[in-house]
């Protein structure tokens, strides 16, 4: 179970960042 939960943890820790750039850079494009 724990390998478990370190792979979910890890998992959403690169899933967000990633959501962010993509939002990030679509605000971006936006103001251009």
């Amino acid at each position: 179970t724990v390998e478990v939960i370190k792979r979910s943890e890890l998992h959403s820790f690169v899933v967000l960042p990633k959501r962010w750039v993509v939002e990030r850079s679509f605000a971006w494009l936006e103001k251009c």
